[in-house]
């Protein structure tokens, strides 16, 4: 009887964590989809690394950039539900696409406070 309670506990708490999962992934395809300004400021980030002078983060910052992008120009005109039932893609990239969510919750909240001042 334990091991069948404690397979049940850990079968829930996976289905909970999948589910937080599925949340924050709903929640940053939704964001990247909708600002497409922060990727206006990616865009001109990019050209700024690009005008200074070289050094050892330059491919490393404009890479990162240019990967963010990519991940907008495929989400933005793409259904939530082909998104979501591209498999290979979320499989790939749910953790980048989280971090990148989590990134232009920052923008969003950095543009309000400025334009609260």
């Amino acid at each position: 009887m334990m091991i069948m309670e404690k397979t049940t506990m850990n079968f829930n708490k996976m289905s909970m964590d999948s589910d937080l999962h599925s949340d924050q992934l709903i929640e940053a395809i939704t964001l990247i989809k909708n600002n497409e300004s922060f990727f206006g400021c990616e865009q001109d980030f990019a050209r700024e690394i690009l005008e200074r002078n070289w050094n050892d983060f330059t491919y490393k910052d404009v890479l990162s950039v240019l990967n963010n992008c990519s991940f907008y120009h495929y989400i933005k005109n793409a259904s939530l539900t082909y998104i979501l039932n591209d498999e290979e893609f979320l499989q790939r990239e749910s953790g980048n696409l989280i971090e990148l969510g989590e990134e232009i919750k920052d923008f969003n909240s950095l543009c309000a406070e400025l334009n609260d001042d």
